[in-house]
């Protein structure tokens, strides 16, 4: 059970880098499986078709993803490739 800990609790280092890298604001402390994180209002609609995840705080646009053990680091890339695109329409 460790080794899935510890495996969900990269993927959240790797997504929390990620999403610096676009400019989205990290609100926590990445701890445990959890990365919360300020999203363009414009996209969180759409990104939530996508991939569930959970509106926080919808008068800040905050958001909270939350890391399974058998997250893929590609996975992460195919979702941060999908906010790029709405970013971008």
């Amino acid at each position: 059970m460790y080794e899935n800990t510890k495996l969900g609790n990269n993927m959240e280092k790797y997504l929390e880098g990620e999403l610096l890298k676009l400019n989205i604001s990290i609100t926590n402390d990445v701890k445990g499986n959890a990365v919360f994180a300020i999203l363009p209002e414009k996209i969180i609609e759409s990104l939530q078709e996508f991939c569930y995840f959970y509106l926080w705080n919808p008068n800040i646009s905050e958001v909270r993803f939350v890391m399974s053990f058998d997250l893929l680091k590609e996975d992460i890339d195919f979702f941060i490739e999908k906010i790029k695109e709405l970013v971008n329409k």
